[in-house]
């Protein structure tokens, strides 16, 4: 029986952890390529989520309801509600209403397409405000 010479295991060796070591970096490439997609993935995630939040029908029935509780504000305010969009009218809205209605709008997630305001008398604005949902 032949043997084999302890340098050729040892050459063995140290090709088998090279390869080893060269699988390993290609390993980690690729694992750091797919952490890369999983967060882009993630950041896509949210904006499809807020995205949903801010086109929800359930956003218009809120602010509906919203206008309808504030008694002084629902009886001042013409409300059209067409495909895809809500329009409001306000000949002769009190400021304090029109500061509600404006602050409880832009502080919401709503898809202002059109806000005209201005001041008919000291105390008193018209608006029109145009919201697509």
């Amino acid at each position: 029986m032949k043997r084999i010479h302890p340098l050729y295991l040892l050459l063995l060796l140290v090709v088998a952890l090279l390869y080893s070591i060269y699988a390993l970096s290609k390993e980690k490439e690729a694992l750091l390529e797919t952490q890369q997609e999983v967060e882009k993935s993630m950041e896509l995630a949210k904006k499809l989520a807020a995205l949903k939040k801010a086109y929800d029908p359930k956003q218009k029935k809120r602010l509906l309801r919203m206008i309808k509780t504030k008694r002084s504000l629902a009886k001042a305010l013409t409300i059209e509600e067409k495909s895809k969009r809500l329009v409001i009218h306000a000949k002769a809205l009190p400021i304090a209403d029109a500061n509600y209605l404006l602050s409880k709008v832009l502080n919401g997630t709503y898809n202002i397409t059109k806000l005209q305001l201005s001041r008919e008398k000291e105390n008193q604005v018209k608006l029109e405000l145009e919201i697509r949902w």
